[in-house]
């Protein structure tokens, strides 16, 4: 059995001498190796993530660059491309308004041109004439007007005897051919009155104005005041087969009261009278 060590006697006289460098005081405390390797090892496993986050964020920063980048070489693109649209729109402009111009100018040039030779032929017409009228002597002249008048009555009766013709096969709700009237005595041309009925039925119910303007256009005399036999008058001379009557309801008949006017018929004759053709 070993015996226990005995502690060192105590120096009660001096300082107390240093420690050996070989021999440890009971106080210190040894670190384990182990402990040490596993703070080192987390170390570089932090530095290494830190490096990953390093590298990350730069990545993400060259991103944003080259994005950055690409945008402003976008918009310096975009930027000379619009300057070169306006400046062929400018062109375009500047090249139609001149071609505009000259257009018009061709125009307004080529209307005055013609406004000039249409005056000035009118200014010879005139003047032909005049000279022309003032060698062919007053005879002659009213035999030319006379010559045309006259040409222009065989038009209008040869006309009028056509629609007289197809007057007489119409009902009277079907439209009628105008006939054709000299306006004034010294007319070369003969028209239709603008009044003209549209149908026989109408004929009935023409207004007196009307039916007197009508009359007296187609120069019809010796007419009776009675307005049925203007109306009966007419209608022979367009050439339908047609006369009307006016009947008066007498007091015994049936009709109701305020219903007692005179109302027109139309009767359907044979053959229309044909002094008028």
């Amino acid at each position: 059995m070993s015996t226990a060590p005995k502690p060192p006697p105590v120096n009660t006289t001096g300082p107390p001498t240093p420690a050996s460098s070989t021999t440890s005081s009971p106080t210190a405390k040894h670190k384990d190796p182990m402990s040490d390797l596993e703070e080192v090892v987390a170390l570089m496993a932090k530095l290494k993530e830190s490096e990953k986050t390093e590298a990350h964020n730069v990545a993400s920063a060259g991103k944003v660059i080259k994005s950055s980048q690409k945008i402003e070489t976008l918009r310096a693109s975009l930027t000379e491309k619009r300057a070169k649209y306006i400046a062929a729109i400018d062109a375009l402009e500047k090249d139609l308004h001149s071609k505009v111009e000259a257009a018009l100018k061709d125009r307004l040039r080529q209307q005055v041109y013609k406004n000039i030779k249409e005056s000035l032929q009118a200014q010879i017409d005139q003047k032909v004439r005049e000279k022309l009228m003032a060698h062919i002597p007053t005879a002659i002249r009213e035999q030319t007007a006379t010559h045309k008048k006259r040409m222009a009555e065989i038009h209008m009766h040869l006309y009028n005897a056509e629609a007289r013709r197809l007057n007489a096969t119409l009902n009277p709700d079907q439209p009628l051919n105008p006939l054709l009237c000299l306006a004034s005595p010294n007319a070369e041309e003969a028209t239709a009155p603008a009044h003209f009925p549209a149908n026989v039925n109408e004929c009935t119910k023409l207004k007196d104005d009307v039916l007197k303007s009508l009359v007296k256009e187609y120069g019809l005399r010796d007419l009776s005041p009675v307005r049925e036999e203007k109306i009966n008058k007419f209608l022979e001379f367009i050439g339908v087969p047609f006369q009307c009557m006016k009947i008066v309801p007498s007091s015994g008949s049936s009709s109701p009261a305020g219903s007692k006017q005179a109302r027109m018929f139309l009767l359907r004759v044979d053959k229309p009278s044909s002094k008028f053709v």
